[in-house]
């Protein structure tokens, strides 16, 4: 049986290769030119990436920016902001821009969707902007398309 260099495996641990029934060998070493990707390796940009929101009034409207990215770490932020804006009674409508947005998942969603039946309850409407393709994409796949005033632009929102 040929025998390799003993290669790192992920956990820096010898790794090991089955070839036909019951044999091992040890892997070959990587080139130096190919990189094998760690669990951890992934998204590794991505994570760094800033959250913040900003709100301002315009017209009577009230306008939410959001930035970065919208997950399970973030969203209880973005709830607890449109909740508050809510509360205040005002009457006129709220805007969540998220052209800023880099990612969302359901639970930013869920937001949302939250946000929207809160202000129903007020007699107060809720538009969302989005202008990047990937972010709509999640809104058109589960259906939020026909329960959102979405919007392509914050100046189209702030006159519909």
């Amino acid at each position: 049986m040929r025998r390799y260099p003993v290669a790192q495996d992920r956990f820096g641990g010898a790794g090991l290769a089955q070839v036909g029934p019951g044999r091992n060998y040890r892997r070959p070493p990587l080139s130096p030119n190919r990189r094998r990707w760690a669990v951890s390796d992934r998204g590794v940009a991505r994570v760094d990436q800033p959250f913040g929101i900003e709100e301002h009034v315009h017209d009577g409207t009230t306008v939410v920016s959001v930035f970065g990215e919208v997950d399970v770490a973030t969203a209880p932020t973005l709830r607890e902001s449109l909740e508050d804006l809510v509360a205040k009674g005002d009457s006129g409508a709220i805007v969540v821009d998220l052209v800023g947005v880099t990612f969302i998942d359901s639970t930013g969603l869920g937001v949302l969707i939250g946000a929207r039946k809160r202000c129903a309850d007020e007699a107060r409407q809720l538009r969302i902007v989005v202008d990047e393709p990937r972010i709509l994409k999640v809104f058109e796949i589960t259906g939020l398309t026909e329960l959102f005033s979405i919007h392509p632009s914050l100046d189209l929102a702030l006159t519909a």
